[in-house]
């Protein structure tokens, strides 16, 4: 019971094409969402930092971030340009404070920094240096992917809890 509500979804590259032949409009219009999302890319121990958050934490600061792979505006962030050119500190407000150090204006992917807890009112040195070094990681990297040997560089093209 239930087999024949399943479906399959397949992703067809030349489907776009086709749609406009047979005076349709393509998938990409009607679900944008679905081809507009960039991955995340996790920088040094950034995934297993946030992973370390408490679970409303994590659930907020995996939101901000969908978000932000959609192309959209995070609820609470400030930019960080003493880390590096275009670098977004995401402010996450639960209980004790946290922050997300993050970088998106690269075309190919979204890249995750630094996750940390944040217990005074300023941002320690330590914290400061870990995402510049990082942030120099990922532009030191090559261009396709920008994965190279400056250090672990871990892809993933969806959510934070598995």
């Amino acid at each position: 019971m239930g087999s024949h509500l399943r479906m399959k979804i397949r992703i067809d590259p030349h489907a776009a094409g086709r749609a406009e032949a047979r005076g349709r409009r393509p998938l990409t219009e009607v679900y944008p969402i679905l081809y507009k999302v960039k991955s995340l890319v996790w920088v040094g121990s950034s995934r297993v930092a946030i992973q370390g958050f408490p679970a409303s934490a994590r659930r907020e600061a995996g939101h901000d971030l969908w978000l932000v792979q959609t192309g959209r505006a995070p609820r609470d962030w400030r930019p960080m340009p003493d880390v590096g050119a275009g670098v977004v500190e995401l402010r996450v407000h639960v209980g004790t404070e946290h922050r997300v150090f993050y970088v998106a204006h690269f075309e190919e992917a979204i890249y995750v920094l630094h996750a940390f807890e944040k217990r005074s009112g300023k941002t320690k040195r330590q914290d400061l240096a870990t995402g510049r070094a990082r942030y120099r990681q990922v532009v030191a990297a090559p261009t396709k992917g920008r994965q190279g040997r400056a250090g672990r560089v871990e892809r993933d093209a969806g959510s934070f809890e598995r």
